[in-house]
């Protein structure tokens, strides 16, 4: 009878040892190496950000002065029919390297689509496949790196944006002997630009909906547009609520149910300063982040999917002098995240 009991323990006693076992391996198998950033699947391996408010006074006869560091990533845009590709333009002012680049968020793969260019703003992607850059003269060229083209040339023209179904380029354009400025309208093949607006207002951006949004410098109106229509500024509507700061950095949702807005120097102080959501067409707004001396944000780029914004992120310092001073320089470094709405976490992209 002892002997029954015995063998009895023991089979219950190894019995618990394997189901002790198996639980562990599970539970090991189960536990991630690197934490990482919802919704993107790659690791967060940035340090904690701290937020700095710079002594702006400045030593006698010094002027206030922005500088860039060597290697600087910005005007980051999506691919509007592919949220895993965007372009951005590349610098490195040591070596004289500036490159309009395509990237691929998910394969890494780049693609230099331009060498030996400058941009001074965000370049447009359109649906068709064609984008267009440039400031004073505006260029376009295919996304696979061909068909580089001349558009539009004669005064300023700047601000260029595509429509929705990616047919016509709409951008600003200033006359040489008429300093009004007007927003035209042209396809790829034609030759002769429409006129959209006469005048027209500051930057903006196109909904889905072929909704016009325009940024004054401390104001939002918008205009419903049919694109084969002439109008007239005074056509815009004011939206409701207003932001009182400049804008640096302006893109519609996937739906046109909302803008993302970055505001820098308010003019209500720091309330009016950061990243803003603002639905349409109420205009009440919510702050998604406050910016720092040291780092705020500006070009904007909504995914097709409308979960992400990618954002041209600027982390600065003061430069300091061989005694430990400030020397009036504002260094600054650009940098392209990707930010996942829903949790607005970021992600520095690698590029």
């Amino acid at each position: 009878m002892k002997s029954l009991i015995l063998i009895f323990l023991m089979k219950f006693y190894l019995n618990n040892v394997i189901l002790t076992l198996v639980i562990i391996l599970f539970f090991i198998s189960c536990k991630k190496d690197n934490p990482t950033t919802p919704g993107t699947g790659s690791p967060s391996t940035e340090e904690p950000f701290v937020c700095e408010e710079f002594d702006w006074t400045l030593p006698p006869m010094t002027p206030l002065d922005y500088i860039k560091d060597s290697k600087q990533y910005r005007y980051g845009v999506y691919n509007p029919t592919n949220q895993n590709e965007i372009i951005y333009f590349y610098s490195d002012y040591d070596n004289f390297i500036h490159q309009l680049i395509k990237y691929n968020i998910l394969t890494k793969q780049k693609q230099v689509l331009l060498d030996n260019v400058f941009l001074q703003e965000p370049p447009s992607w359109s649906a068709s496949g064609w984008i267009s850059f440039g400031s004073g003269e505006i260029y376009i060229i295919k996304d696979d790196g061909t068909g580089l083209s001349l558009f539009a040339s004669g005064g300023i023209n700047n601000n260029s944006r595509w429509t929705p179904d990616g047919e016509f380029l709409i951008w600003d354009h200033t006359g040489t002997s008429n300093p009004t400025t007007s927003l035209l309208k042209k396809g790829i093949s034609q030759q002769v630009p429409d006129t959209i607006i006469n005048p027209s207002g500051g930057g903006l951006d196109i909904s889905v909906n072929n909704t016009l949004i325009a940024s004054s410098q401390f104001s939002f109106y918008y205009l419903n547009a049919d694109f084969s229509q002439t109008y007239s500024y005074t056509d815009f509507t004011m939206l409701p609520q207003q932001i009182m700061g400049l804008s640096k950095g302006l893109t519609w949702n996937n739906d046109g149910s909302k803008f993302y807005v970055s505001k820098f120097y308010g003019a209500s102080g720091g309330d009016q300063i950061g990243l803003f959501e603002v639905n349409f067409p109420s205009g009440t707004y919510t702050k998604l982040m406050d910016f720092c001396d040291n780092r705020r944000y500006s070009t904007l780029s909504c995914s097709p999917d409308g979960k992400y914004l990618i954002a041209q992120r600027i982390d600065c310092y003061q430069q300091l002098d061989s005694e430990g001073q400030w020397n009036g320089n504002i260094v600054e470094n650009s940098s392209i995240v990707r930010i996942y709405l829903p949790t607005m976490t970021e992600m520095k992209l690698n590029l």
